[in-house]
Formats: C-alpha cells, sequence, structure tokens
C-alpha cells in the first residue's frame, strides 16, 4: 500500500494531512488543560520541539507524544507571565514560518519568562548552510552528517543536500542566521541576543543529550 501511495504521488500530501490532525488534536487537548496548566507556578523549565529526547526535569512539549503536546504554530504558550526561568529549544524553529509563527512565539516566550530568565535556541545556520554550498558543494555537511548518522541519505550530486536541509521534505519552513533570530528577539522585547555554541549549552545543562552538530547549526542564548 504504500508503495501505491507513493506511486501515485500522494505520501507527501498524506504527511502533510496526517501534520495537521495532529496539529488540531493538540489545539483541542490544550484547550482542555488550558486553564489547570495556566494556574500551574511550579514550571520553571520549558523543552520545546522535544521529539523523542524527553529530558527528566523539564516539561517536554511537542505536537505529539510529549508531557504536553501543543502546536507551536498556534504561538500560544499555556503559562502565566514571568512564570518560567529557561526556555529551550533545538531544531524546532526552522519547522515555523518566520513572520507568521516563530515571531509571535518568540513574543510568547518572552511574555512567560522570568526577568531573568533565558532562552536558549538552535536550528540549521543559513549562513553555515550556503558556505558550505560555495566553498564545498556541502561535502562537508555530508562528511559531518555521516560521522552522526552513518546510514544517513547521501544524495547525488552532493550539492543536493543544500534541498534536504532548506525543505526536509516540506517540513522546514525556514532557515535562520543570527541576524535573523537576533531581529525576532529584539522585535519580541528581548534586549540580549548572543552567538554561542553547543558546547556552552550543555555547561549550561548537561541533562541534554549531544548532538555534535555545531558543524551544520547555530546556537544563541536570549535574555531580557
Amino acid at each position: 500500500m504504500k508503495s501505491y501511495i507513493k506511486k501515485l504521488g500522494l505520501h507527501h500530501s498524506l504527511k502533510s494531512i496526517r501534520f495537521d490532525l495532529l496539529r488540531m488534536k493538540a489545539r483541542i487537548g490544550l484547550s482542555s488543560k488550558y486553564r489547570r496548566i495556566s494556574r500551574m507556578t511550579a514550571i520553571k523549565k520549558l523543552h520545546l520541539g522535544c521529539g523523542k529526547r524527553k529530558v527528566p526535569g523539564w516539561l517536554n512539549m511537542d505536537i505529539t507524544n510529549s508531557d504536553l503536546d501543543i502546536d507551536f504554530s498556534e504561538a500560544r504558550l499555556p503559562f502565566p507571565d514571568q512564570s518560567v526561568k529557561y526556555i529551550v529549544s533545538q531544531h524546532m524553529i526552522e519547522h515555523l514560518y518566520y513572520y507568521a509563527e516563530f515571531i509571535p512565539l518568540i513574543d510568547e516566550m518572552a511574555r512567560v519568562l522570568e526577568d531573568n530568565g533565558e532562552v536558549w535556541l538552535s536550528c540549521p545556520d543559513l549562513e553555515k548552510v550556503v558556505a558550505s554550498y560555495q566553498n564545498h558543494k556541502c561535502k562537508d555537511l555530508i562528511s559531518d552528517r555521516l560521522e552522526r548518522f552513518p546510514n544517513a541519505f547521501i544524495p547525488d550530486p552532493s550539492q543536493h543536500f543544500i534541498n534536504i536541509l532548506f525543505h526536509q521534505e516540506g517540513s522546514h519552513k525556514n532557515l535562520y542566521d543570527f541576524d535573523m533570530l537576533e531581529y525576532a528577539a529584539i522585535k519580541g522585547g528581548f534586549l540580549n541576543v548572543e552567538r554561542v555554541d553547543e558546547k556552552e549549552f550543555l555547561l549550561n545543562f548537561p541533562e541534554f543529550p549531544k548532538r555534535g552538530d555545531d558543524h551544520q547549526s547555530i546556537y544563541v542564548r536570549i535574555s531580557k
């Protein structure tokens, strides 16, 4: 059946429909829990877009199979103002539209974050990806990918890898560089945006599993 669906060219449409159904389910579920969650004051650390990487001591949030299923494109965090100490998101924001979804979500992060709190974000780095394309036809990015995922799909020719990073079968909406992240953060009311790396991130939060993705990723620390 799967091969027949793919032959008909429907697999991408079905994937999109499934994702939209998960978004709807997350919104309905969140609405039913909103009043209870909004009164919670003990939640201090949010892990947005956790996927299968659930981290102990954090509220792990994603569209499905998480501690709290949520549709981040709705840009609503169900927590009181200035109630959260830390927000971490690794490789989730590239799945959001920049103006319609990401910038409103940054506004929500600023609302729920304490004055001395911090937001740590990472995602594929537009600057690094374009530089790799121009200088190495993405061969260095492919080598990095194979070191971390030996069974990863390898495109031919190598420069096609840039399309994989930009689109990821339609799930990536934008790649970001530092200026784009800084613009969104300042627009949301933050004052400090600092480029960091995974090593510094793990020094602050050693409970997170190592990704080893500095070669293709940008990490930033944001604060008020």
